[in-house]
């Protein structure tokens, strides 16, 4: 049995769907599915009943699932402990959402590179939700993730808030009103993110648009054009630095306030029992100072 067996297992029980795990995992399908039959072949015993509409976990697989997170979390922190010990360059790796590069930089210059200047960091891009199954497994020691996490196995330090307005055409009414009330929305269609962070202060908006379409990540570089072109609009971050405002802003588009003002957590989280000073414990320390009061953008 190899660590990648626990890790594949994992994906699949958390996802109960092989095409998905194997898309997180960034593999195939097929040597997903080959390193499962691999580990229920070593365990002697079936950990998915594999149906034509569903994947679930068998009785033994519901066993394993704890078991495994404990030896992929134990494996990460003993790395880590190895590295420190052996007073080598410490060698994080940090998940993040789109986020301000001040946000980025302050983390590895003021927290990472404040605690071991030798430190490497390597940054991978992922959603939040993909993030906290990365932590569970041990791929990641940290994420830049979005929203408080519920999981009690996942600690969490907020860093930065920030507050949503939206983007509109920049002609009139528009250009000259400070604050866009839902009502002033009627005529234009809202664009909706398929990572949207829907947040209480939108759904008003939502009713009041003429009508609603949804893109993808792959169009997402024509959301400035479709409202320029002055019949969409849609949400988007106050500060002009986010990267979402950035993909939005441009000739033709001004982003105003909303009636209430709706704010996103962004939250640096990690595996609660990878806390230890023998372990995270001295970044983690240094964030929290960092910290104390989150970014407010």
């Amino acid at each position: 049995m190899e660590l990648r067996h626990l890790t594949y297992f994992l994906a699949v029980a958390e996802e109960l769907n092989f095409a998905r795990a194997a898309e997180n995992l960034r593999i195939a399908p097929s040597p997903l599915s080959r390193a499962i039959r691999e580990l229920e072949k070593e365990l002697r015993a079936p950990l998915f009943d594999r149906g034509t509409r569903h994947v679930a976990l068998t009785t033994a697989g519901v066993a394993l699932v704890p078991k495994a997170q404990e030896i992929l979390s134990q494996v990460a922190a003993l790395r880590q402990v190895t590295s420190h010990s052996a007073r080598t360059r410490a060698e994080l790796t940090m998940g993040v959402r789109a986020v301000p590069d001040t946000l980025r930089r302050t983390l590895i210059d003021d927290v990472f590179h404040a605690v071991d200047a030798e430190a490497t960091v390597e940054i991978v891009a992922r959603r939040t939700e993909d993030q906290y199954r990365a932590l569970l497994r041990g791929e990641f020691d940290f994420g830049v993730t979005v929203g408080l996490p519920d999981d009690p196995r996942i600690d969490y330090l907020e860093m930065m808030t920030e507050t949503y307005g939206i983007a509109v055409p920049d002609i009139e009414p528009y250009r000259s009103m400070e604050i866009v009330r839902p009502e002033d929305i009627s005529a234009l269609t809202m664009i909706r993110h398929d990572q949207e962070h829907v947040l209480d202060g939108f759904e008003p908006y939502y009713r009041s648009a003429a009508q609603s379409t949804s893109v993808t990540n792959d169009i997402v570089g024509e959301m400035h054009a479709l409202v320029a072109a002055g019949r969409h609009c849609c949400f988007a971050v106050l500060n002009p630095d986010a990267p979402w405002t950035r993909l939005v802003s441009g000739d033709g588009v001004v982003i105003r306030k909303l009636t209430a003002q709706p704010y996103v957590t962004t939250c640096l989280t990690w595996l609660a029992r990878r806390s230890g000073e023998d372990d995270l414990g001295a970044y983690i320390a240094r964030a929290t100072e960092r910290f104390a009061e989150p970014l407010r953008l």
